[in-house]
């Protein structure tokens, strides 16, 4: 079950970095930096957690293997040391950097007309809840981390994506007839 759960992310991930550039381009109306800079920020959160979770798809499993197999004293090696040495730990790159990535993005939103205002609301809240896992990483509160694993990164995250997508798809224009 590990290895579905660190391949859903990669899956995320690579979707999050194919659709970024569009829902970069719906919110860059004179606000072209601060938009390319989201898009970095949402790069390199998606690029991080590529990584991190195929590292951990084989490390984790081997990890529990040789565990489940072993002596005691081994056991207690296992259990003390991290062979798997996080990219990141507590979640700056993927969780604050995709948070204020969509905070940004969500802010610019709310100054486009186009664009739904509750969208840019749900955005609001999952960049605070992606803030929030860092914060219970960092100062070893686990409900803050479940919280935001929860609200923000099961249910808000992607409605947020969904959402946008369902716009971005009505937003298109009707192909014409004799056109591919």
């Amino acid at each position: 079950m590990l290895r579905v759960g660190y391949w859903a992310w990669i899956l995320v991930a690579v979707v999050g970095l194919g659709a970024y550039p569009a829902i970069t381009g719906l919110v860059n109306k004179n606000a072209e930096g601060w938009a390319i800079w989201a898009r970095h920020l949402g790069y390199l959160a998606f690029i991080v957690m590529i990584v991190e979770n195929l590292r951990l798809s084989v490390y984790v499993p081997a990890e529990g293997q040789a565990f489940a197999g072993a002596d005691d004293t081994v056991r207690t090696m296992i259990g003390g040391a991290n062979f798997h040495l996080s990219l990141d730990p507590d979640g700056w790159l993927e969780f604050s950097a995709l948070g204020l990535s969509i905070l940004i993005i969500s802010l610019l939103a709310l100054r486009v007309e186009s664009l739904p205002r509750g969208w840019a609301i749900v955005g609001i809240i999952d960049a605070i809840l992606l803030g929030l896992a860092v914060a219970g990483n960092i100062t070893g509160v686990s409900i803050l981390v479940g919280i935001a694993a929860i609200l923000g990164g099961i249910i808000l995250g992607p409605v947020w994506f969904i959402w946008i997508g369902i716009v971005m798809r009505r937003l298109e224009p009707e192909p014409t007839v004799g056109t591919a």
